[in-house]
């Protein structure tokens, strides 16, 4: 299994220690897949978000970055030329329903078991827990998904991201309506999940919602969460 990196967001100061933990961590002689799909293309140009990419991962020693708009039909066997894949932000629901209407969401999956390293930001980051309704702002599914099903790859949590302690109502109104835990991330921190351990780097803590508790997340917190669910 490989690592998942949860970025809860910020701008290139913020995210600057995510950053260089991510271009430590893989193998810097092979290019990483950026996928901006999320984005609004209006709002700021591919050209110009591949450029930010650049600007942001150059000075840390990755220097070949390809960028895919389109991931129709592309495979497993089309990753091996890539040490990791970034995901970046904007709609959630576009663009979980750009990776199921392309089955790419069993591809980054099955990078991932491979052992590959994925950096999800914001939206890059929510389509890894399990369910992505959990989002209050149902106007941004402009593209009509109804199967808000994620690719679930941490432990059943739904994700939540850009958090702030004046979320806390929402959440824990969220995970007694839907019965799934989340895991709160901040701007500026980034939840690492790797061979079911936990850490959590960056600027402020993290915390996992349970049905009527908070908990700071830590790895014993995210350990007796695994035991607990275990059947």
């Amino acid at each position: 299994m490989g690592s998942l990196i949860l970025s809860g967001g910020g701008g290139p100061r913020e995210t600057l220690e995510i950053n260089k933990y991510f271009a430590q961590e893989i193998d810097n002689n092979k290019t990483i897949l950026y996928i901006p799909i999320a984005g609004d293309p209006e709002y700021r140009t591919y050209e110009s978000s591949y450029n930010y990419m650049n600007s942001v991962f150059n000075p840390q020693g990755i220097n070949e970055i390809t960028m895919w708009l389109d991931i129709k039909n592309k495979t497993i066997d089309d990753m091996k030329q890539f040490s990791a894949v970034y995901v970046s932000g904007g709609n959630t629901f576009s663009l979980l329903n750009d990776l199921k209407s392309t089955r790419f969401d069993a591809v980054l999956t099955q990078f991932l078991i491979e052992g590959g390293t994925i950096y999800g930001q914001s939206a890059g980051a929510i389509i890894f827990g399990n369910n992505i309704k959990i989002i209050p702002d149902v106007n941004l599914n402009n593209v009509g998904l109804k199967n808000f099903h994620a690719l679930n790859r941490v432990k059943n949590c739904c994700i939540w991201c850009h958090y702030k302690k004046e979320d806390d109502v929402v959440i824990e109104q969220a995970v007694k309506e839907y019965g799934l835990p989340v895991i709160a991330i901040p701007d500026g921190t980034a939840v690492i999940l790797k061979d079911n351990r936990i850490r959590v780097i960056g600027n402020e803590p993290a915390y996992l919602f349970e049905s009527y508790k908070k908990d700071l997340l830590t790895e014993e917190v995210f350990q007796t969460y695994l035991a607990e669910i275990k059947p």
